[in-house]
């Protein structure tokens, strides 16, 4: 299940790459996220731990890596054009779409 719901996250990042506003890409990506997660009953706690621990062992730290990387984009190009505050990074976007799941 974790497998196809990446890959559904995957093709949605394509997508949304190929949009010109950088604070829509952002919103979309959010909605994204917030689809991916909540499609894991009782999973956001280990997001979370493998977000915060980057255990190489953990299976889901490649995962959440990827997704924080691609929030961080999305919050930096935002960032670029006045639209978010310099203060907000991708890993505190990424904690807090798990964590309202």
């Amino acid at each position: 299940m974790l497998q196809s719901r990446s890959e559904e996250l995957e093709a949605r990042r394509a997508d949304i790459s190929q949009l010109d506003d950088a604070l829509e890409k952002l919103r979309r990506w959010l909605r994204a996220m917030e689809e991916y997660f909540s499609a894991f009953s009782r999973l956001p706690e280990p997001l979370m731990a493998a977000a915060r621990a980057l255990d190489p062992d953990n299976p889901l730290t490649v995962p959440c890596e990827n997704v924080i990387a691609t929030t961080d984009e999305y919050v930096r190009a935002a960032q670029l054009t006045g639209q978010v505050r310099v203060t907000v990074t991708g890993r505190d976007l990424f904690l807090l779409a798990v964590s309202v799941t």
